[in-house]
């Protein structure tokens, strides 16, 4: 953490990351960080491997740029699909990746029919 505060869960283990605190989650333990306040936050992430998670990141900007997500970072599910997390094995914790998998790909199709942005 640089900046700001961040609750986050690493398997079994829930806390508050404040600047300087760490975070190393092992490969394929569900793990999630999200706000802890409502001040700005500054933090530094690295993932290995990477796999699709750069492409990712500039899908979601794109659509970021193109006015598709909010001020909270949200947008329309169907076009935050064709931003691909799936590709970059982004999952939300304790549903199942297949399911996950399945409907990702589904509103990913789905979103590749609307107008916008799109590789």
């Amino acid at each position: 953490m640089v900046s700001g505060s961040v609750r986050s869960r690493s398997g079994a283990n829930d806390r508050v990351l404040s600047p300087g605190d760490t975070v190393v989650s092992p490969p394929g333990e569900p793990h999630t960080v999200g706000p802890a306040g409502n001040a700005d936050v500054q933090m530094v992430a690295e993932l290995r491997p990477a796999l699709a998670y750069e492409q990712f990141i500039e899908r979601s900007f794109a659509l970021d740029r193109a006015g598709h997500v909010n001020a909270k970072g949200r947008g329309n599910p169907l076009r935050m699909a064709t931003a691909r997390p799936h590709e970059a094995e982004f999952f939300l914790p304790r549903i199942p990746i297949g399911l996950q998998r399945a409907l990702l790909l589904t509103l990913d199709w789905l979103g590749g029919r609307l107008p916008g942005p799109r590789d």
